[in-house]
């Protein structure tokens, strides 16, 4: 491997070199422009043999990209905050046409007075489009993801596009060290062809229903979607693993730090996953007993994954980045119907929203949060959800 320090917009321009993509439809957008630039200048120097065309529109984007991807090829897109919401009806259609594909996603904030800072309501109000979703904390998971993703979406039991979720001004632009893998190793990886065929389970599907004259035909086809989707669990633990033996780096669908005998356990996707894992190394050391969960997958989402990891756990704290106005936090909703109905799991899930334009989550955050677990905990009663605000902290931590 070669390593090269990279912002997370490179690492993913990288990803499509390696992954041989053959057409790129774009609509130019900040923060996404620049893995655009980067192709396009790929092309003219003749360094990636691949067509890039500019559309007028996000949703000419999306049908350029679901019609090629419907041909055979090899296809990557780029998106961003209000242009996937604009364009969002599109992803509902590609995942109906079950074609395989990568749309990468670089969120900015949404809701008014919008800023650059990333949020996470863009790419969650596409989690029931039918795309599988992945979220990324680092530029070197950016590049791996993406790879991971062209040979998850190419398999014969999935054949369902992915969209790729990394964060705007956290990820897209600072540099960190990046491995980039080698060429042939990742061709070998992924493939070098794609087969032209229906999903397998469309097949199954059509030897059971004239879809012509089947009146409930869209119905069908949507669950059986669904069943692609729940079976993307097994399959993406399979490539997972080969992608490890290929390249030496393991991405499970749900990353897990110090959770073995933890008491309390933070569960949040993204950036700020090593600032947790630093604060959750900092209250080890001063007694508290505490992990952290970070679900890669949103979907499929991994909900019997979760349970597992949670049994015998005290209480959780589930960071959201994102709200759903009148319910709350909506990682937090999907972590509650997980972990419903089910034995020796926590009794405590309490939500904290981390507030739009917060660039930097520290260890008094997490000791505020982890001494109001211990309180619910103790006391049996929930806590009532609360945003979460960047604090500056010097002391210890001492466990009551």
């Amino acid at each position: 491997m070669t390593p090269l320090s990279l912002s997370g917009n490179s690492a993913a321009a990288w990803a499509v070199r390696l992954a041989m993509v053959n057409y790129i439809p774009t609509f130019p957008m900040t923060p996404p422009i620049e893995i655009i630039e980067t192709l396009a200048s790929w092309i003219a120097q003749g360094e990636l043999k691949s067509e890039l065309t500019i559309q007028d529109t996000e949703n000419a984007m999306f049908s350029a990209a679901a019609s090629a991807a419907a041909k055979g090829e090899r296809v990557f897109a780029a998106t961003s905050g209000k242009n996937l919401l604009q364009a969002i009806e599109l992803l509902y259609v590609v995942s109906g046409w079950r074609v395989p594909m990568v749309l990468f996603n670089v969120p900015r904030m949404i809701i008014a007075p919008d800023g650059p800072e990333p949020e996470h309501n863009d790419v969650l109000a596409a989690r029931d489009s039918g795309f599988i979703q992945i979220h990324c904390a680092t530029s070197q998971e950016v590049l791996d993801s993406i790879l991971l993703a062209y040979r998850l979406s190419e398999d014969d039991e999935v054949r369902m596009p992915v969209l790729i979720n990394h964060e705007g001004a956290f990820l897209s632009d600072p540099n960190e060290i990046v491995d980039i893998p080698n060429s042939t190793a990742a061709k070998q990886f992924i493939g070098t062809k794609i087969q032209h065929q229906p999903a397998a389970d469309i097949h199954r599907f059509s030897e059971h229903c004239d879809i012509f004259n089947e009146p409930r035909a869209g119905a069908c086809f949507r669950y059986a979607m669904h069943l692609a989707s729940q079976q993307t669990l097994a399959i993406y633990d399979e490539v997972a693993d080969e992608f490890c033996d290929f390249f030496g780096r393991h991405y499970p669908a749900i990353m897990s730090y110090r959770c073995d005998d933890a008491d309390y356990v933070f569960i949040l996707m993204g950036s700020f996953t090593t600032s947790a894992e630093t604060a959750i190394d900092q209250l080890r050391a001063n007694g508290w007993k505490v992990g952290l969960l970070r679900p890669r997958l949103l979907r499929p989402f991994p909900k019997d994954m979760l349970v597992k990891l949670l049994q015998g756990k005290r209480a959780v704290a589930v960071l959201d980045k994102h709200l759903s106005p009148g319910m709350g936090g909506i990682l937090h909703c999907e972590v509650l119907c997980a972990l419903y109905g089910h034995q020796n799991v926590p009794a405590i899930a309490a939500s904290f929203i981390v507030s739009p334009g917060v660039y930097h989550i520290n260890a008094h955050n997490f000791f505020e949060m982890t001494t109001i677990l211990h309180k619910a905990a103790e006391t049996g009663e929930t806590p009532p959800p609360r945003p979460l605000l960047s604090q500056q902290t010097n002391g210890k931590f001492t466990v009551q």
